[in-house]
């Protein structure tokens, strides 16, 4: 019964959403993987959990799944996804670490 109020709560208490681009450096992840740790260096240098800079009152918002993000670079679309193929919904990401 814990994981059920957990996830009710998550989904009670989720107010409002904010974009984060998570970033791997591959080269140095390529070389860190032979040691064992390829995500310490990888994931953690100044500029790589971009986050915001604004965050969207959930009420503002259609369906969370009827949203799409689209990924540029140079304005050439490199992914595009709809929301609704996301594997972990929000709240059960919320809920996960919580």
């Amino acid at each position: 019964m814990p994981n059920l109020c957990v996830f009710y709560l998550a989904c009670a208490l989720r107010v409002a959403y904010t974009l984060g681009n998570d970033i791997t450096a591959r080269k140095q992840q390529s070389l860190d993987r032979d040691r064992g740790w390829p995500w310490l260096r990888a994931k953690n240098l100044a500029t790589f959990g971009c986050v915001g800079p604004a965050w969207i009152p959930k009420s503002e918002l259609p369906p969370i799944e009827t949203i799409r993000l689209r990924g540029r670079v140079n304005d050439v679309i490199r992914q595009d996804a709809s929301l609704a193929d996301l594997l972990w919904k929000p709240a059960e990401a919320l809920s996960e670490i919580s």
